[in-house]
């Protein structure tokens, strides 16, 4: 989901919305990564704490994450509880709820994106 979430974050202009459909057979991923993000109560804390302690593994999903959530309303759809979401300071929606909510708030006419496979999809900008 990660990967998906940061190939999204190319195609949104900052302070956009992007809604991550995610399969999570696996759950949010390892203990190290869900113990570490979820002593945190905001992305800006987690992103604080990293750049502090420095480099470790499955933290480092964590500050990933915590770089895009400062960036971006996001959203996520998935068969993962809501309040494990929540702990991991994002937030469950459903899809066709939280679509609405921001075409209903957007100024103007806003464009929306889809990205099919995102973990295996690259962007590139032509010159």
């Amino acid at each position: 989901a990660q990967k998906g979430l940061n190939l999204a974050s190319q195609a949104v202009k900052a302070g956009g919305n992007i809604l991550l459909l995610a399969a999570t057979p696996q759950g949010v991923g390892d203990d190290v990564y869900f113990d570490y993000v979820s002593q945190f109560t905001s992305p800006e804390e987690v992103l604080a704490d990293f750049r502090k302690q420095g480099f470790r593994m499955g933290a480092h999903k964590a500050y990933l994450f915590g770089r895009t959530l400062s960036r971006f309303d996001v959203a996520v759809f998935s068969e993962l509880d809501p309040g494990v979401l929540h702990k991991c300071h994002l937030r469950s929606a459903d899809p066709s709820e939280v679509i609405e909510e921001w075409v209903a708030n957007f100024d103007g006419r806003p464009r929306i994106g889809i990205v099919p496979n995102a973990n295996t999809t690259y962007f590139y900008k032509s010159q």
